[in-house]
């Protein structure tokens, strides 16, 4: 078994990740499970958050191979070098412990099931002790912390606590895009007016960010599950026209790397994984709307309305998946359209070729260096922004390992995979 790092870059978005349109037609939930839980301290180099305590950098044009700095790089490799090698000997020793016991699967099953509820017990009681805190990013994470999974009843009683302490927070904040779009986002997943006032929280999003396709599609949802086909048909023709993108994904991990107590983390590189991870419970489920688009469809005004929506999409989303051509895929087969959607796959098909040979080329393993520094993390960040997933993490290992080849020296990679080859 490798190493448990789970590519950061490939935090499968929501719920788009299509191997291709005629075959998945349905989305995988995908976050990163990075432990690293190592001291990290280099003499002379920052361990702060100084670069994300600052508003959101301006978005590249293209891949910056040149910005990587000696000393970014250099602690990054000694905060990564560490954690790998704690990592691969607690593995080890794990492995041969459980040689030893020989556990049967239903021993291993209960094992796991087990260490799964110690988990949601922690975390809830984690964010018993925030929630009492006033400052409103805190409030964030501490909503953001606790788990959705588990059985069905105390899934929804999660989410129900999840969307009343975001809205708590957006109370002391309202005119903070972040906070306001995690709020919404939180309270329209937990489907229940008694947790946090919808209404009232769709009135300040519209107000601090209206022109996003990602607020209206969500609207759109929102008002679909309620019944209102109108009000639906509205909020999409108004996210086909909005000219923004953002699902806040980047903005939400500043401000969860910012909020997070010390206590939780022991490293930068913890503290930068358990940000992103987090920070995905903000994502819109596109495959909601697709699915929304689908069931409609049959209706001349929903299907032109969805095509519209797909084509918009299609031309906004950054990364090479994109869920607009789903939508338009289901509209046309509703329809009965059967030339469009054979063009829609074989378009498809040849984009997914050219992307990933594209993808493909790309030195995976030098990734990790973003999650180990501050100033790499915030290039992960903005190659977030503009690219998506997956490319962001993609282009952000091909800066990387650029300078590492310029730099063999100081490659850290290189040296760990030398040593370790059974785990790369």
């Amino acid at each position: 078994m490798k190493v448990r790092l789970i590519l950061l870059g490939v935090l499968i978005i929501g719920s788009i990740c299509l191997a291709t349109l005629h075959v998945a037609r349905q989305g995988a939930a995908s976050s990163a499970a990075l432990s690293l839980a190592s001291e990290d301290y280099v003499p002379g180099i920052s361990q702060g958050t100084e670069l994300l305590d600052s508003a959101p950098s301006e978005q590249p044009s293209a891949p910056f191979i040149g910005d990587i700095s000696r000393p970014s790089f250099v602690n990054a490799c000694h905060n990564l070098t560490r954690h790998l090698t704690a990592e691969i000997e607690a593995w080890e020793l794990e492995q041969a412990e459980e040689d030893d016991r020989a556990l049967t699967q239903h021993e291993f099953d209960k094992a796991l099931s087990e260490a799964l509820f110690d988990e949601q017990i922690r975390t809830n009681s984690v964010a018993d002790e925030l929630e009492r805190a006033s400052d409103p990013e805190i409030l964030l994470y501490a909503a953001l912390q606790i788990t959705t999974s588990g059985q069905p009843e105390q899934v929804e009683a999660n989410l129900h606590r999840r969307a009343t302490i975001a809205q708590k927070a957006v109370s002391s904040d309202t005119r903070n895009p972040t906070l306001v779009f995690a709020a919404f986002q939180l309270c329209s997943q937990a489907q229940s007016e008694t947790a946090c006032n919808l209404d009232y929280l769709t009135k300040l999003v519209t107000e601090v960010d209206g022109d996003n396709t990602q607020v209206w599609s969500q609207i759109a949802l929102n008002r679909h599950r309620a019944g209102d086909l109108g009000g639906a048909l509205e909020a999409l023709d108004k996210a086909a026209s909005s000219q923004s993108f953002n699902n806040h994904l980047s903005d939400t991990a500043r401000v969860l790397l910012r909020a997070m107590p010390s206590a939780e983390v022991t490293s930068f590189p913890e503290s930068s994984e358990k940000a992103i991870h987090l920070a995905q419970g903000v994502r819109l489920q596109a495959l909601e709307v697709a699915s929304m688009c689908q069931a409609q469809s049959r209706s001349d005004a929903w299907a032109n309305a969805c095509l519209d929506y797909g084509a918009h999409v299609s031309s906004q989303d950054p990364g090479p998946i994109k869920y607009g051509r789903l939508i338009q895929l289901y509209v046309h087969e509703a329809q009965g359209n059967k030339q469009a959607v054979e063009a829609l796959e074989a378009q498809h098909l040849t984009d997914n070729r050219k992307d990933w040979e594209r993808l493909e080329a790309i030195e995976h393993d030098y990734q990790f260096l973003a999650l180990a520094d501050p100033y790499l993390f915030d290039t992960y960040l903005r190659f977030l922004d503009t690219y998506g997933d997956p490319l962001a993490a993609l282009y952000a290992s091909n800066a990387i390992h650029e300078f590492a080849m310029a730099n063999p020296e100081l490659d850290c990679i290189a040296k760990m995979k030398a040593e370790y080859p059974q785990h790369f």
